[in-house]
């Protein structure tokens, strides 16, 4: 008998209901418009456009490549930039279906043990030095090291400020935190994140 797929349900709950769909599907049809109405060319001039503010002068690209390319990759860029923004907010209409409550962008402010802190550290250099020789450490095994670590008593503590893009409060009480990265996040992104799952 073939195994089922695990992500495979006919449990009507976990599907996303219309008015869902309708939200995400506004939103992002919102974000679009937004997105092409800000990037259209000037109608002063199709051919050269002044600096913006944050721009630098290329006159080697606008000698050699054509205004309407120049434009798309602007736009192509400025899309990507801003891309993030609808993973979270996507997320954010989604998680508000099923819990009690969703929010983009939570500040949280905690106070983390020094010593798990510092375990932190060492395991990044001990992931970065491992990396370069082509070894890899358990993620289980790191956690749990950081958990050891915050675990023991006494221990001085410090106060860390962060933002979770992705807020929830569950009906039974509890939360979750997500950072939410793109499909193909950096090496840089991936570092930054691991702070935020200390205790």
């Amino acid at each position: 008998m073939p195994r089922a797929s695990r992500w495979a349900t006919s449990d009507t709950a976990s599907r996303l209901s219309d008015s869902t769909r309708e939200q995400i599907k506004s939103y992002l049809k919102g974000f679009i418009r937004k997105l092409i109405v800000q990037s259209a060319p000037s109608e002063i001039s199709m051919e050269r456009q002044p600096p913006r503010d944050n721009d630098t002068t290329k006159p080697f690209h606008e000698a050699i490549i054509p205004f309407s390319i120049r434009a798309a990759s602007r736009f192509e860029r400025s899309f990507s930039t801003r891309l993030g923004s609808t993973f979270e907010e996507c997320a954010r209409i989604i998680a508000a279906q099923y819990h009690a409550e969703a929010q983009r962008n939570y500040k949280i402010v905690v106070e983390v043990s020094q010593a798990a802190i510092n375990e932190l550290d060492a395991q990044v250099r001990t992931f970065e030095s491992m990396a370069t020789q082509g070894q890899r450490l358990a993620f289980d095994q790191m956690v749990g090291t950081v958990l050891a670590k915050a675990s023991e008593k006494p221990t001085p503590t410090i106060e860390m400020r962060v933002t979770a893009d992705l807020y929830v409060h569950r009906h039974a009480g509890t939360e979750m935190f997500f950072e939410i990265k793109s499909p193909q996040p950096n090496k840089g992104q991936c570092l930054e994140v691991i702070p935020i799952a200390a205790p």
